[in-house]
Order: structure tokens, then sequence, then C-alpha cells
């Protein structure tokens, strides 16, 4: 999406480039031609807007992104200790319950 924005960003920019530099000798007067410039750049403006706008989104969403991968790592790594634990206390109350029925 944003290299979407991007590219339609350029095609505007080369469009109010050429209309800026066209040669005067054309049909339509110089001041026909400065209107159509400056909606070009509100346009582009817009555009850039919506770009700033997407970045953001983007850039929030890669830092949350992070922060989940992270968590999973810490979680995994927790699930691994508790895992163990679990074997050792298995193994705990076997061998008690093994102690108590031979007594």
């Amino acid at each position: 999406m944003i290299r979407r924005l991007l590219t339609i960003a350029l095609a505007l920019a080369a469009l109010a480039t050429a209309l800026g530099a066209a040669a005067p000798a054309q049909a339509s007067p110089v001041s026909a031609k400065k209107a159509r410039l400056r909606e070009v750049q509100a346009q582009l403006d817009t555009i850039g807007v919506q770009v700033s706008k997407a970045v953001e989104n983007y850039n929030r969403a890669s830092v949350r992104l992070q922060t989940t991968r992270l968590r999973i790592s810490q979680n995994e790594r927790q699930l691994t200790v508790a895992e163990r634990n679990l074997e050792l206390a298995n193994r705990q109350l076997v061998a008690r319950a093994g102690h108590l029925q031979g007594a």
C-alpha cells in the first residue's frame, strides 16, 4: 500500500513538473497552467498526508509485532521451565507414593 501511494505521488510530481516546465508557446495560457499546477500540488499534499499516516500505521504495527514476538519467546521459556518443574513434581509424587505403599 505504501509503495502504491509513493508511486502515485511520484507520478503526480512528474506531472506537476511537466506542467510547470511546459513551453509558453502552447495553446493554454500560463494562468491556466499555474492553476492546474496548484491543483496537482494540492493532490500531492493530500497524498503526502496519506503516505505519512500509512507509514505511521506500519511503524506502529511493526512495534506491536516485535513486542508480540518477544512475549512469545518469553512465554516459551516460561513454559519450558514449567514443564520441567511438572516432570520433577510428578517424579517426586510417584516416588513418595511408592514409598508410602511400601511402608
